[in-house]
C-alpha cells in the first residue's frame, strides 16, 4: 500500500512513496513537509517519516519494536508514536 495525495482543486492525484511495505495510520506535519506513518513489511511495523518534498524517507524507530499511531504534536513540531510492544 502507498501513499498518494489528491488535489481536489485539479482534481489530479500524485504518488509519494513507491517502496515495499504497507503505509497505514498516516499524519501530516503541522507545516505540511512531512508524513508519519507505521512501515510494515509483513514481519516488522516501524514509524517511518517522509519528507514530500524531497521524497526521502527516514526510520524513526528499531525493526525490533512493534509501533503504530504516529501523529504530529501541532505546537511542537514533533511526533508521538504509541509503541506496543508484545
Amino acid at each position: 500500500m502507498q501513499i498518494c495525495i489528491y488535489d481536489t482543486v485539479h482534481k489530479t492525484h500524485k504518488q509519494l512513496t513507491f517502496n515495499k511495505g504497507h503505509k497505514e495510520e498516516c499524519s501530516w506535519s503541522p507545516c505540511g513537509n512531512y508524513v508519519v506513518y507505521a512501515l510494515s513489511n509483513g514481519t516488522t511495523q516501524q514509524i517511518a517519516s517522509l519528507n514530500t518534498k524531497t521524497g526521502k524517507q527516514t526510520l524513526l524507530t528499531r525493526a525490533q519494536e512493534v509501533c503504530k499511531y504516529p501523529a504530529w504534536s501541532p505546537l511542537l513540531q514533533k511526533h508521538f508514536i504509541v509503541n506496543a510492544q508484545g
